[in-house]
Protein backbone atom coordinates (compact mmCIF):
# COMPACT_ATOMS: atom_id res chain seq x y z
CA UNK A 1 0.00 0.00 0.00
CA UNK A 2 1.40 3.58 -1.09
CA UNK A 3 1.02 6.34 1.21
CA UNK A 4 0.50 9.29 -0.49
CA UNK A 5 -0.83 11.10 -3.97
CA UNK A 6 0.66 10.17 -7.21
CA UNK A 7 1.50 13.57 -8.99
CA UNK A 8 -0.05 14.67 -12.42
CA UNK A 9 1.15 14.01 -15.53
CA UNK A 10 2.38 17.58 -16.08
CA UNK A 11 3.71 18.11 -12.11
CA UNK A 12 6.08 15.09 -13.31
CA UNK A 13 7.01 16.71 -16.94
CA UNK A 14 7.84 20.08 -14.76
CA UNK A 15 9.68 18.33 -12.06
CA UNK A 16 12.02 16.87 -14.69
CA UNK A 17 12.28 20.02 -16.53
CA UNK A 18 13.36 21.27 -13.75
CA UNK A 19 15.81 18.99 -12.52
CA UNK A 20 17.55 18.82 -16.44
CA UNK A 21 17.62 22.73 -15.89
CA UNK A 22 19.50 22.65 -12.51
CA UNK A 23 21.88 20.03 -14.07
CA UNK A 24 22.68 22.68 -17.11
CA UNK A 25 23.41 25.11 -14.98
CA UNK A 26 25.48 23.31 -12.21
CA UNK A 27 27.71 22.03 -15.36
CA UNK A 28 31.11 23.39 -14.68
CA UNK A 29 32.40 22.64 -18.74
CA UNK A 30 30.41 24.96 -21.10
CA UNK A 31 29.67 23.39 -24.29
CA UNK A 32 30.05 25.96 -27.07
CA UNK A 33 34.03 27.91 -26.85
CA UNK A 34 34.00 31.80 -26.07
CA UNK A 35 33.92 33.19 -29.64
CA UNK A 36 30.83 31.20 -30.25
CA UNK A 37 29.05 32.17 -27.17
CA UNK A 38 29.45 35.97 -27.64
CA UNK A 39 28.60 36.26 -31.44
CA UNK A 40 25.64 34.25 -30.34
CA UNK A 41 24.89 37.29 -27.90
CA UNK A 42 25.31 40.00 -30.55
CA UNK A 43 22.80 38.20 -32.64
CA UNK A 44 20.32 37.75 -29.78
CA UNK A 45 20.64 41.07 -28.53
CA UNK A 46 19.92 42.52 -32.47
CA UNK A 47 17.23 39.61 -33.04
CA UNK A 48 15.38 40.75 -29.65
CA UNK A 49 15.96 44.65 -30.49
CA UNK A 50 14.74 43.91 -34.51
CA UNK A 51 11.67 41.88 -33.65
CA UNK A 52 10.48 43.64 -30.88
CA UNK A 53 10.52 46.63 -32.86
CA UNK A 54 8.97 44.60 -35.83
CA UNK A 55 5.99 43.47 -33.83
CA UNK A 56 5.53 47.18 -32.65
CA UNK A 57 5.47 48.33 -36.10
CA UNK A 58 3.27 45.21 -37.02
CA UNK A 59 0.69 46.71 -34.11
CA UNK A 60 0.69 49.77 -35.46
CA UNK A 61 -0.36 48.51 -38.82
CA UNK A 62 2.45 49.68 -40.41
CA UNK A 63 1.59 50.56 -43.98
CA UNK A 64 5.01 49.93 -45.08
CA UNK A 65 4.65 46.06 -43.59
CA UNK A 66 1.65 45.45 -45.70
CA UNK A 67 3.62 43.50 -48.24
CA UNK A 68 4.22 40.57 -45.48
CA UNK A 69 0.68 40.36 -44.64
CA UNK A 70 -1.58 37.02 -45.52
CA UNK A 71 -4.17 37.90 -47.49
CA UNK A 72 -6.51 36.20 -50.27
CA UNK A 73 -6.55 37.68 -54.12
CA UNK A 74 -9.26 38.82 -54.33
CA UNK A 75 -12.48 40.09 -52.26
CA UNK A 76 -15.95 40.47 -52.26
CA UNK A 77 -16.75 42.25 -48.96
CA UNK A 78 -14.78 45.79 -47.72
CA UNK A 79 -15.75 45.11 -44.22
CA UNK A 80 -14.23 41.30 -44.72
CA UNK A 81 -10.81 42.72 -46.21
CA UNK A 82 -10.34 44.82 -43.06
CA UNK A 83 -11.41 42.33 -40.49
CA UNK A 84 -8.88 40.15 -42.37
CA UNK A 85 -6.32 42.82 -42.75
CA UNK A 86 -6.51 43.79 -38.96
CA UNK A 87 -5.88 40.04 -38.03
CA UNK A 88 -2.68 39.70 -40.12
CA UNK A 89 -1.64 42.85 -38.12
CA UNK A 90 -1.93 41.20 -35.08
CA UNK A 91 -0.90 37.57 -35.61
CA UNK A 92 2.02 38.70 -37.44
CA UNK A 93 2.66 41.35 -34.41
CA UNK A 94 2.39 38.05 -31.99
CA UNK A 95 4.61 35.89 -34.06
CA UNK A 96 7.11 38.63 -34.25
CA UNK A 97 7.00 38.93 -30.26
CA UNK A 98 7.40 35.16 -29.89
CA UNK A 99 10.31 35.15 -32.03
CA UNK A 100 11.78 37.73 -29.68
CA UNK A 101 11.04 35.67 -26.52
CA UNK A 102 12.71 32.50 -28.26
CA UNK A 103 15.75 35.24 -29.10
CA UNK A 104 15.29 35.86 -25.14
CA UNK A 105 15.77 32.10 -24.00
CA UNK A 106 18.76 32.17 -26.68
CA UNK A 107 20.56 35.10 -25.03
CA UNK A 108 20.10 34.07 -21.42
CA UNK A 109 22.10 30.70 -22.72
CA UNK A 110 24.32 32.57 -24.35
CA UNK A 111 25.54 34.83 -21.78
CA UNK A 112 25.54 31.85 -19.13
CA UNK A 113 28.10 30.01 -21.97
CA UNK A 114 30.27 33.39 -21.93
CA UNK A 115 30.16 33.78 -18.54
CA UNK A 116 31.22 29.87 -17.84
CA UNK A 117 34.06 29.84 -20.52
CA UNK A 118 35.74 33.40 -18.65
CA UNK A 119 35.24 31.59 -15.33
CA UNK A 120 37.37 28.51 -16.33
CA UNK A 121 40.70 28.38 -15.03
CA UNK A 122 42.62 25.82 -17.69
CA UNK A 123 44.51 24.20 -15.07
CA UNK A 124 46.57 21.22 -16.41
Amino acid sequence: MTIGITPSLTSSYTDCLLICLSVLLQEKMPFCGPKCSLCCTIVSIWGIVQLVLMGVFFYTHSVALAEDLTLKEHYDDLNEFYKDVNASYEQNAYNCWIAAFIYLVTLCVSVHQFWLNNRVSYQV
